[in-house]
C-alpha cells in the first residue's frame, strides 16, 4: 500500500519512479554487492559501505553505513521516497532476526538523504549483524502502513570494516573503563553490573605497539533481583559473547564479537586469541590486516 501510494504520488508530481532518485555518478553504479565510497567519490556528501538497487516502486535508492563531514559513523538510506511517505521509525532486521530500532531524520538541505545515528550503545551490535549476515531490511512501520527496504550482504563484512576506519567511531571510545562501560551497559540492559578484572585483556594483536582490548562478557555479573538477570542475555549456557576492540587513529574501535569463552593468548609473528565453542572446541584467531581469522 505504501509502495504504491509513493509510486502515485511521484507521478502526480511529474517525476518517474525510475528517475526520482538523482542518477548517482559511475562509482555509484549498482553492483550487486557492498562497496566503499572514499573522500572524492562521495554522494551527496558521504562516504563509507553502500549498497544501491532499484525498485519498480520507488526506482533506485541506496544504503549507507558511512558518514557526513565530521559526522560519527551511521546509517543512512538515500531516497526521495521517505520524504514524500513520511516514514521515519525503523526496525533493522538481518537474517529475519530484529536487531534492534532505528529511527531516522532527514538530513538538514538535503531532499533524499535520512539518517539514523547510532549510539555507543547499539553501534557494535547493529553493524556486526551487517557484516556478518546474509540479508537485511529496514522495516518502516507496521500493518497497513508497512514498508521495507532490504538487500543482500555480500561484501558487508569488508566494506563496513572500511567505513569503521574511514569515519569518526560512533562514541569514539578512548581508554578501558570506556570499552568495559559500553559493554556492561549492552550487556546488562542498562541495569547496571560489574566486570571482573580477569575478563579484560590487553594485548597488541596487530604489533602496531599500542595494546588492544579484549572483553569477555561471561565475567559480567549485571544487576537484578532474579538470579537469571544477573547474567547477560548473551550467554548461553556453556559461553557468553566476546568483543575485540583495536585501536585506530587514537581511539579503540569496535572490531569483533563473537559467541566463545576466551583460552587467552597465544603468542607468534601475530598474538592469537584463543576462543572455546559450545562442546568445548578451540581455535585460535589472528589479526589478517581487514579482520580476523582462524589459524
Amino acid at each position: 500500500m505504501v509502495a504504491l501510494m509513493i509510486a502515485l504520488l511521484l507521478e502526480t508530481e511529474g517525476v518517474s519512479a525510475q528517475s526520482a532518485v538523482q542518477s548517482p555518478p559511475p562509482q555509484m553504479a549498482e553492483a550487486g554487492r557492498w562497496q566503499v565510497a572514499v573522500e572524492g567519490q562521495a554522494t551527496r556528501g558521504l562516504r563509507g559501505a553502500y549498497l544501491c538497487q532499484s525498485d519498480r516502486f520507488v526506482g533506485q535508492y541506496c544504503f549507507f553505513a558511512g558518514c557526513q563531514a565530521a559526522a560519527p559513523l551511521g546509517l543512512y538510506v538515500v531516497t526521495p521516497s521517505l520524504a514524500i511517505s513520511g516514514l521515519r521509525a525503523a526496525t533493522l532486521v538481518v537474517d529475519g532476526r530484529r536487531i534492534g530500532p532505528l529511527d531516522f531524520t532527514q538530513v538538514e538541505g538535503s531532499e533524499d538523504v535520512f539518517a539514523a545515528r547510532l549510539s555507543g550503545a547499539n553501534a557494535s551490535r547493529y553493524l556486526q549483524a551487517m557484516r556478518s549476515g546474509s540479508r537485511f531490511a529496514f522495516d518502516f512501520q507496521e500493518g497497513s502502513d508497512a514498508y521495507s527496504y532490504a538487500g543482500e550482504l555480500k561484501g558487508s563484512s569488508r566494506a563496513i570494516a572500511q567505513a569503521m576506519e574511514i569515519c569518526p567511531a560512533v562514541g569514539a571510545l578512548f581508554d578501558v573503563d570506556g570499552v568495559v562501560d559500553t559493554v556492561l551497559e549492552d550487556a546488562c540492559q542498562g541495569r547496571g553490573g560489574s566486570m571482573d578484572g580477569a575478563g579484560v585483556i590487553q594485548a597488541d594483536l596487530d604489533r602496531d605497539g599500542v595494546a588492544d582490548v579484549i572483553v569477555d562478557e561471561s565475567f559480567v555479573t549485571c544487576e537484578g533481583p532474579e538470579l537469571w538477570m544477573r547474567r547477560p542475555l548473551s550467554c548461553g549456557a556453556q559461553v557468553c559473547e566476546f568483543h575485540i576492540y583495536m585501536h585506530r587513529n587514537g581511539a579503540l574501535v569496535h572490531t569483533l564479537t563473537g559467541q566463545n569463552s576466551l583460552g587467552g593468548i597465544v603468542e607468534g609473528a601475530l598474538p592469537g586469541v584463543r576462543v572455546v565453542s559450545h562442546g568445548g572446541r578451540t581455535d585460535v584467531i589472528r589479526w589478517t590486516g581487514s579482520g580476523f581469522a582462524p589459524d
